[in-house]
Parts: structure tokens; sequence; C-alpha cells
């Protein structure tokens, strides 16, 4: 017993599941009736999202219009892993000198298109606030 006590559990990527516990059960009754979720048609329009945001959110995942408004506003725990995040997914075979076209509602209707992912990220950092991984240049 004494060396499993001292053994840990390997990590794994998968979020855990939430407890089973989901607290009283609410009673439908006329004191207290039911809250009202929002319609899908009541969420913010792509414009209506603010051109600065935290420092914790995806540029790209946030002007995707594919997706829901959960996963557009997805904020992540560091800001490093917001930029694992956009090295591995969103830019992962894009070429350093290739031209990117800032998908952002507000820099898409202006027809923004910046020439390589250095002037992008410098692009993020001032107008959205919102730095990405520095670029590590090999001696």
């Amino acid at each position: 017993q004494i060396a499993l006590a001292s053994r840990k559990e390997p990590m794994t990527r998968q979020r855990r599941p939430s407890s089973t516990y989901k607290g009283p059960l609410k009673r439908l009754s006329p004191i207290c009736p039911p809250v009202p979720t929002p319609a899908l048609d009541s969420l913010p329009p792509a414009s209506k999202f603010s051109l600065v945001f935290e420092k914790t959110q995806c540029i790209f995942c946030i002007s995707n219009e594919a997706l829901s408004y959960g996963q557009r506003t997805r904020k992540f725990r560091r800001p490093s892993h917001m930029w694992d995040h956009v090295e591995n997914i969103h830019l992962r075979d894009v070429p350093a000198e290739q031209r990117i076209i800032c998908h952002y509602p507000i820099c898409k209707a202006e027809e923004l298109i910046l020439n390589g992912v250095v002037l992008f990220k410098n692009h993020v950092a001032t107008v959205h606030e919102v730095r990405l991984r520095p670029n590590v240049f090999p001696r």
C-alpha cells in the first residue's frame, strides 16, 4: 500500500468530467418561474465584438463566424496556451512570408491584408492589443 501511495495518476489532455453532484433540485413553482435561455438570434453579431479583446482569446476563433458564440469567445487559462493554439492550429501551415488577411470583422471590412506572419502579429498586438508568440529565429 505504501508504494502505491506515492504514485501519481498520468496526465491527460482531456477535460475532466464535471462532478456528479448538481446541487439541490429546482422545482418549478409559480413563485420561481424558469429562467429563459437566450435564443441563438439574440447573440451579438460579429460586428458587435470589441476591436480589443482579452489577451487569452484567439483572434482567429473570434473572427470565425462559423463557430458558435461560446467557441468564438473562448478564453484560455494563460496567454501561452493561446499562443500554442494559434501556432499549432491556425498558423501551422502558413509560410512566414505569406500574405495574411485579418478576418476580424472591422479589419475585414477595410480589406486589411498583411505581408507576412511578423506583420500580422504586429497588427494583432498594436490594433487588437493581444500579443502573439514572438518569432524566434535560429542562429
